[in-house]
């Protein structure tokens, strides 16, 4: 298969280290931010409407595999 084709549905992300890179970015950003959190604070349930900080990063990890499973495998 084509690599352009695998990754059509990103348009401005001309290759697989674009895409990299641009996932290592978002990461250490992401990582950043919960970095100065204690590991209590992440799990802790502040709120009934809002589940603990650890779910919410577990959740962008997910999407992400998901993301690079659809786009640069061609998979759902």
């Amino acid at each position: 298969m084509d690599e352009s084709s695998l990754i059509r549905q990103s348009p401005g992300v001309e290759s697989r280290v674009e895409i990299r890179a641009a996932l290592e970015e978002a990461r250490t950003a992401t990582e950043e931010l919960l970095g100065p959190l204690s590991d209590e604070a992440l799990v802790e349930h502040v709120s009934t409407l809002q589940p603990p900080l650890v779910w919410d990063f577990a959740q962008i990890a997910q999407f992400e595999e998901l993301w690079l499973l659809r786009n640069l495998q061609g998979t759902d």
